[in-house]
């Protein structure tokens, strides 16, 4: 019976000493892990943050580029070009003398009125006088507009239109301009189609005349 007891005894203080070796060392393991979870906690805090700034910094370029496109587009619809096609939709031809013959363009406002005001005043501001045709691919188009004049080419290069929906097909004979892939890039260049290219017509490009003499 006392032999049990004893046996009892010391369980009972090995259970009691372990109880207290835990409780002493538990506050430095939990400190610890404490410190474990604030660390990765602000690492996450960290993250989240430099994903806001970069979704911010992202949001203030979209906001800067789209003022700067709502801007031009105003600068170029409020410029005399505009104003001229809103009040001259009469069709008229213009002559081209070339080294190798003539051809004459017939010019139809309604299909493209920026387009055709664009090109009667390059026409009337000499844009088109000495300049050469620089790329021509066979049964595709033949393309010009650049002027013999560096300061009229640097002095149009600024005056780009806006785009307008195609209104008729690039067929044959038709005159339309040449642009970038940026949206109202239009200036003084231009392309005769060669052939039916109505590929073109999804693609943006506004014929706004047509051959009438001299295609070949």
């Amino acid at each position: 019976m006392k032999k049990n007891q004893l046996v009892t005894v010391v369980v009972v203080a090995a259970f009691i000493g372990a109880i207290l070796f835990i409780n002493r060392h538990e506050p430095t393991r939990v400190s610890e892990q404490r410190k474990q979870e604030a660390a990765e906690a602000q690492r996450l805090v960290d993250e989240a943050a430099g994903v806001a700034k970069s979704a911010t910094f992202a949001s203030v370029m979209k906001e800067s580029a789209q003022k700067a496109f709502e801007k031009l587009a105003a600068k170029t619809t409020e410029s005399p070009v505009a104003d001229a096609a809103a009040g001259n939709a009469e069709v008229f031809q213009v002559e081209f003398q070339c080294s190798n013959g003539t051809f004459v363009i017939e010019v139809h406002p309604e299909w493209s009125p920026l387009g055709a005001a664009q090109f009667r005043a390059a026409v009337e501001d000499g844009v088109y006088n000495e300049a050469r045709f620089f790329r021509v691919i066979p049964n595709f188009i033949a393309q010009w507009g650049i002027s013999g004049d560096p300061e009229k080419t640097a002095a149009w290069e600024k005056r780009n239109i806006q785009d307008e929906p195609v209104k008729t097909s690039n067929v044959r004979g038709t005159i339309t301009y040449a642009k970038s892939q940026m949206p109202n890039s239009r200036t003084t260049q231009l392309f005769v189609n060669l052939k039916d290219n109505l590929q073109l017509d999804g693609m943006g490009f506004s014929p706004f005349g047509k051959v009438v003499k001299g295609m070949e």
